[in-house]
């Protein structure tokens, strides 16, 4: 019998050039602290660059806050009171995002449905009261098996989950099984199964973080921002040029006369703005050329911009105007948006049917607040075009004023306009055919 193969997870190596001072050709950039030559980033790597980067954490952090909305409308014809003060107690919204962040951060999380029936491995089968939602990412939580029934729906999928919690104080040696009913999953970033399986320290089925897709870009951006600091601290450089200088250093006695007349530069210069000068000395300053910074900046933004489908005033914290610019960027956030949405919606579903369950509601609807919903400053941009429209037609007599008032204004206003067939409207005295 032959024997199998081990999967090992390996770097490849280049034959190059390394430039120590700059960093060049080791696969690390010069002011970077995290290294890019690793296949799937691990779980500590991803946790410092949440913890100590922002533009990591705007990016795992903004398109879930815009997407997934703090609350839900629910409609039913039964009794939904109890239904909606189960769903405010378990903070159902809070917990989808806290996973969903999770998930996109780590690859992989998960909400654990606890209930009052036994935590076991064994499948839910009759509805009980949910006590809590607890959310943890996928370094908590690995399959223990699959189901390898050919015929059934769920074959090749997992059938247990274990889940050791990564707290101290947790008794258990072993982690504790639980059946996949009580577990709803959420994934990151896509990958194969083989790339998966063969060099991840996160099991399969869970995905790739959010950040590795885009780390190329996020480094650059980085880089770009530390040296543009650079060179502003680098603005007024002064430079103090000696005569004889080579021979003085030819000596003992010259370099530390060298170090002494240094060291009275720095603290004059420092500490009183002024310096006294021989006549052999000299005392320049030295500026960078930053005509071309601009370009390089905007070129960092457009990057990592684009790697995360982003719109750049949106990254930086301020409104989307569609009306405004930025039109075709702005429509790939909110599909980005609507793909997360799609996404968890069947995983919020399962939740509110679990209390629905217990809390007798029979059939209802729900559904998030609706993202097409237009900002305070394209909401009036629209209204400015409309109202420019209303008043040409207003002046060559197509709209009377009662019509116009109706249409925008009579229950909420409305771009919508409804037309009195029945009325005989003149143009405006001095209104020409060419108006028409």
């Amino acid at each position: 019998m032959q024997a199998k193969t081990a999967l090992r997870w390996t770097k490849q190596k280049l034959d190059t050039f390394v430039n120590i001072l700059t960093n060049t050709g080791n696969g690390k950039r010069e002011n970077t602290s995290f290294y890019s030559n690793c296949w799937i980033f691990p779980e500590a790597m991803l946790t410092e660059m949440y913890a100590t980067d922002w533009v990591s954490r705007k990016i795992i952090n903004m398109p879930v806050n815009d997407a997934i909305t703090d609350t839900i409308e629910i409609a039913s014809e039964n009794e939904i009171e109890r239904m909606t003060d189960e769903i405010d107690r378990l903070k159902v919204m809070n917990a989808v995002k806290e996973a969903k962040t999770l998930a996109r951060l780590y690859g992989g999380a998960a909400i654990i449905i606890v209930e009052k029936t036994a935590f076991t491995e064994k499948e839910i089968k009759q509805a009980s009261e949910i006590i809590s939602l607890n959310v943890v990412d996928g370094y908590e939580l690995a399959p223990s098996s699959y189901d390898e029934d050919p015929t059934s729906e769920r074959y090749g999928q997992v059938d247990v989950w274990e889940y050791t919690p990564n707290m101290k104080g947790f008794s258990a040696e072993q982690g504790q099984l639980l059946h996949y009913s009580r577990v709803i999953p959420f994934f990151g970033d896509y990958i194969p199964k083989r790339a998966n399986r063969s060099g991840a320290d996160l099991s399969y089925p869970w995905c790739q973080s959010v950040l590795q897709s885009c780390w190329e870009a996020i480094r650059d951006y980085k880089v770009i921002d530390d040296a543009v600091v650079e060179l502003a601290q680098a603005i007024g450089i002064k430079t103090l040029s000696i005569d004889g200088i080579i021979e003085l250093l030819q000596s003992e006695d010259g370099k530390a006369l060298l170090e002494t007349r240094a060291g009275l530069v720095n603290n004059k210069l420092s500490a009183h703005r002024t310096l006294l000068i021989d006549s052999n000395e000299r005392l320049d300053f030295y500026s960078p050329n930053l005509s071309n910074i601009e370009k390089i900046i905007n070129h960092g933004v457009d990057q990592l911009c684009g790697s995360i489908n982003m719109p750049r005033q949106r990254f930086f914290t301020q409104q989307l105007g569609t009306l405004a610019g930025a039109e075709e960027t702005t429509k790939a956030y909110y599909d980005m948006l609507h793909d997360i949405r799609n996404d968890i919606k069947p995983l919020i579903d399962s939740i509110l049917w679990r209390i629905a369950a217990y809390t007798g509601v029979s059939k209802f609807q729900w559904k998030l607040e609706d993202l097409s919903k237009p900002d305070e400053k394209t909401e009036a941009e629209t209204r400015k075009i409309q109202s420019e429209v209303d008043t040409a037609y207003y002046n060559i007599g197509v709209l009377s004023p009662e019509e116009i008032r109706n249409s925008r204004f009579e229950g909420g206003y409305s771009s919508d306009t409804e037309i009195d067939n029945t009325a005989d409207l003149e143009p405006i005295v001095g209104t020409t055919e060419e108006d028409m």
